[in-house]
């Protein structure tokens, strides 16, 4: 499954006690998801954010768990801002939330599932959700730009 049909699907809901993807399932649908990223725009390659990728979440006083993790970067407050909010009109749609850290031009989105204390399907989903609206989203800044700053 590419990450465009992950982007066409819908979360389904999860329950408590569920089980999260084993640590091979999420690195596969990881590989899936950041090699299907389509470049979009005419300088495509240079305004693509660094990939997704799988990173500890610490949780107030629990063992840390995995989350999807990836920073896109803006030329303003207001393009990030703007692109927060339509993402949490998709987080909204699907019901599916995720942590977002906004500050001027940059947002740090992360999927976890909550309920399972781990990786789902959903977040997969919701991440391919979330690079289609980046891929629409105006006021996206340069990567090489964006990696000197990171850098300082």
């Amino acid at each position: 499954m590419s990450s465009s049909s992950l982007g066409e699907g819908s979360c389904e809901p999860c329950k408590k006690g569920g089980e999260a993807l084993s640590p091979a399932d999420a690195q596969a649908l990881l590989s899936e998801l950041n090699a299907s990223c389509p470049p979009s725009g005419p300088e495509s390659a240079a305004l693509q954010p660094q990939p997704w990728s799988i990173t500890p979440r610490p949780l107030g006083g629990s063992e840390p768990i995995p989350a999807l993790e990836r920073t896109f970067l803006f030329r303003n407050f207001r393009h990030a801002l703007a692109f927060t909010n339509a993402v949490g009109e998709v987080a909204e749609k699907e019901g599916h939330h995720p942590a977002l850290l906004t500050e001027w031009g940059s947002v740090r989105v992360a999927w976890w599932t909550h309920v399972i204390g781990g990786l789902h399907r959903n977040d997969f989903i919701m991440a391919a959700k979330t690079d289609a609206v980046f891929a629409d989203a105006p006021g996206k800044k340069k990567a090489s730009v964006a990696a000197t700053s990171a850098a300082q």
